[in-house]
């Protein structure tokens, strides 16, 4: 199933590895790694300057998204519960 991350990008919920609020990326670790991902053209950049919410590193690379995490997380899970309905 497909997650839409913003804009016109929706990627297979398979490849998400991690989603991140924007704001863990003044840890130093999540720095670090942005930095080599930026570097190595692996960032995929959905937001207008300044609004991103939340950034989902995939096997594919790292988008940067408009869209929160909280949200994100409601996205996979409604699609989670498609797949493998909850039994009452």
């Amino acid at each position: 199933m497909l997650i839409h991350l913003g804009g016109d990008v929706a990627i297979p919920g398979r490849c998400i590895i991690m989603i991140l609020n924007i704001k863990t990326e003044r840890s130093s670790a999540v720095k670090d790694y942005l930095a080599v991902v930026k570097e190595e053209n692996f960032v995929h950049d959905l937001t207008e300057e300044g609004s991103g919410r939340s950034f989902i590193i995939t096997d594919r690379g790292v988008f940067i998204s408009p869209v929160s995490c909280a949200t994100l997380k409601k996205r996979s899970e409604n699609i989670l519960e498609s797949v493998f309905p909850k039994k009452q």
